[in-house]
């Protein structure tokens, strides 16, 4: 019989759809060597703030994917934001999964996913109730991460009442895969041994990803692939919020726009930071810069292919002292993209690589040189850089490699 896979990730997107798609690559290449894989996740798209489920009275929705199943959890209320409804949504999420999971075939395994805590709660509590094995995924430190980006104080009720779970969750899980290399100078504070803890880092389907580039029946938007058909694009594909301090972005392009370079920004994404950056850019003419919708992943890898350069920003805080796991950086890199990256972080990917310029994070002039760097290196030279991009993430990052260190957890 197929060992039996449950991850609880509140998140989880398919691949057609824009987000971040960890889960679905994992669990495809998971069950190619035989795994029967289940995806939890709730059915309000937090990207897209939209509901996969239509009727009010359906409390789940059964999908299968690429031999991965989906199962999709009404919760409530909806949101826009990171406010009280938000957190709401996310406890609805740890009720839905503990009244559904005695309807399926108990697991082998179950894995808890954050961002959020609770959905490592209901896998403990799931786990105990089925005799299954209980591993923690920690995509995000929380609370830190709220603390860091000035969201809540560290006194906050919210950070304490974050911090039992943390340390409840940490201390019951076999296993603790992290996603950051220095995980561990966080999670010692909770007493947790270092040799608890696995390191699987994001990355890409190479084989998946090359796939999407070569396939003819995907088709950007007209809008899209003129404008990047048109002079030298900076391309930024994601999120649009505090912590892509996107600001940093846009004022270099103001900066470059004064100066009359014929360099384009072109940010494809949502956000709640979006429709401010927005009003600033007609406010301040900063007509070098357009936005555009998010668009599902499966067309990001022709996007990218078409622009000249990417970009990352980052905020300038302590959290990234553990390290970073961008998928977006990923999937530049694998596209072959120079990379202007403006984080402080213990793991420069883009040093180590040599696949850029890195910079300090909230510095529109430094990222402004830095692209103009890049627009004046000789093509070959760019080309280079971007190939040895290429060649780090097929070292470090392809998914086959990463679900085969997951592989020997099972």
């Amino acid at each position: 019989m197929n060992r039996k896979i449950w991850i609880l990730n509140h998140y989880a997107v398919l691949p057609s759809e824009y987000g971040g798609t960890r889960h679905y690559d994992f669990s495809v290449e998971l069950v190619k060597r035989g795994y029967d894989v289940t995806i939890f996740a709730a059915s309000y798209n937090h990207f897209n703030k939209t509901d996969r489920i239509g009727k009010e009275r359906e409390t789940q929705k059964f999908e299968c994917i690429d031999g991965v199943k989906f199962v999709w959890l009404k919760t409530f209320p909806k949101y826009r934001g990171n406010g009280l409804k938000r957190l709401i949504n996310m406890f609805s999420y740890l009720i839905a999964m503990l009244k559904v999971y005695p309807e399926y075939e108990k697991p082998d395994v179950v894995i808890g996913s954050s961002v959020h805590l609770f959905a490592c709660v209901a896998a403990y509590f799931i786990s105990k109730r089925t005799g299954s094995r209980f591993l923690c995924e920690i995509r995000d430190l929380w609370p830190q991460t709220l603390i860091d980006m000035g969201t809540i104080s560290k006194n906050h009720p919210l950070a304490v009442f974050f911090r039992i779970i943390e340390k409840f969750v940490y201390k019951r899980a076999e296993k603790i895969i992290v996603l950051l290399p220095n995980s561990y100078d966080y999670l010692k504070q909770c007493h947790i041994q270092e040799s608890k803890l696995v390191y699987i880092p994001n990355g890409v389907n190479i084989e998946f990803f090359d796939k999407l580039l070569e396939d003819s029946s995907l088709k950007l938007p007209e809008d899209i692939e003129n404008d990047l058909n048109v002079g030298f694009s900076c391309i930024y594909t994601g999120s649009i919020g505090l912590a892509n301090c996107m600001d940093t972005v846009i004022k270099a392009a103001e900066i470059l726009n004064e100066n009359e370079y014929n360099i384009k920004f072109i940010i494809v994404g949502e956000g709640a930071e979006k429709a401010r950056l927005m009003d600033y850019c007609r406010k301040e003419n900063v007509d070098n810069v357009t936005f555009y919708p998010s668009v599902s992943k499966r067309i990001i890898p022709k996007i990218l292919d078409l622009s000249d350069i990417a970009l990352i920003a980052s905020k300038n805080i302590e959290l990234y002292k553990y390290g970073v796991s961008f998928n977006k950086l990923f999937d530049y890199l694998c596209a072959r993209k120079p990379v202007v990256f403006a984080c402080r972080t213990s793991n420069d990917i883009i040093k180590a690589a040599d696949a850029g310029i890195s910079i300090e994070p909230e510095n529109p002039m430094l990222m402004a040189e830095a692209i103009i760097e890049l627009y004046e290196m000789d093509e070959e030279n760019r080309k280079a850089m971007g190939n040895r991009g290429r060649r780090y993430i097929e070292d470090n990052h392809d998914i086959i490699g990463l679900v085969s260190t997951l592989g020997k957890l099972f």
